[in-house]
């Protein structure tokens, strides 16, 4: 998928599928409440480190599970 295809909508299913298959540490997670947040910290070149995107955002097995979206050059 090319960045620029990374909607709030496709970012919605990507926290439906995490809310799914891993749940939330805290249920009042900001993605799962308003996804387009996701979608916005993925565009922004300031937010991404080493040629992707991670956060911290936690699942039922443990706080620190994270979500990685990199980026593939070629």
């Amino acid at each position: 998928m090319k960045l620029e295809d990374f909607t709030p909508g496709v970012a919605k299913k990507v926290i439906l599928l995490w809310k799914r298959h891993l749940g939330f540490y805290h249920r009042e997670n900001s993605y799962l409440r308003h996804p387009e947040i996701l979608a916005d910290f993925v565009h922004d070149p300031t937010c991404w480190l080493t040629g992707g995107y991670q956060d911290r955002i936690g699942s039922r097995y443990t706080d620190d599970s994270k979500l990685l979206i990199l980026n593939s050059f070629g």
